[in-house]
């Protein structure tokens, strides 16, 4: 009897590890954009490319209240396609650290808050029908090609002006511009950069 129990004991365990040896993570319906995700729309190759390139790469996971004093020069901001954890309070500690002399490479749609302001703003993304127009843009010798531009572009909004990094003849697909001291780096689309 004893033996009988300890192997239904055994079998139970090993039915149990069988099933969560079994299980695999869902696959996210849309893409996350974030740096951890090996699926088609997160950014974990990206991430990878830059460290094996001999940038530095961290992950930023607070507050942006904490990029004050955090030591980060550069912070690289891409929102996921569905849902977001983004407030007035994050927007407005952003702009103060890169008034203050941060660098921020801004991809793709940031989600909107209570706070904005388009004074503040110097580009607006706005879609337009897709273009493979030559390129043109002070980064064009860095970039061999790019088939997939999508159909967003970057604008100046009223009285602003950027620097063209790289566009084509629908609008700007990258752009510069100071903000304070600092300097944000827009990038149009932020599916360049998906692992898919």
């Amino acid at each position: 009897m004893r033996r009988d129990l300890v192997l239904a004991a055994l079998a139970l365990v090993a039915l149990v590890a069988v099933s969560l040896l079994g299980r695999q993570p869902e696959t996210p319906k849309s893409a996350t954009r974030a740096s951890t995700d090996f699926n088609g729309g997160g950014y974990h190759a990206w991430y990878d490319l830059m460290a094996r390139e001999g940038v530095h790469v961290a992950r930023f996971r607070r507050h942006h209240d904490a990029l004050a004093n955090s030591g980060i020069d550069t912070l690289v901001m891409a929102f996921p396609e569905q849902g977001s954890f983004w407030n007035a309070a994050e927007l407005d500690a952003l702009r103060g650290w890169v008034r203050g002399g941060g660098r921020l490479v801004d991809i793709g749609l940031t989600p909107s808050t209570s706070h904005d302001s388009d004074k503040d703003e110097v580009a607006f993304l706005e879609e337009h029908r897709t273009s493979s127009s030559a390129l043109h843009g002070s980064w064009t010798n860095l970039v061999s090609r790019l088939p997939e531009r999508g159909a967003d572009r970057l604008v100046p909004a009223p009285h602003k002006k950027f620097e063209t990094l790289i566009g084509d003849k629908a609008g700007a697909l990258a752009i510069r511009h100071r903000y304070g001291r600092g300097e944000v780096i827009g990038l149009a689309s932020a599916a360049m950069f998906e692992n898919r």
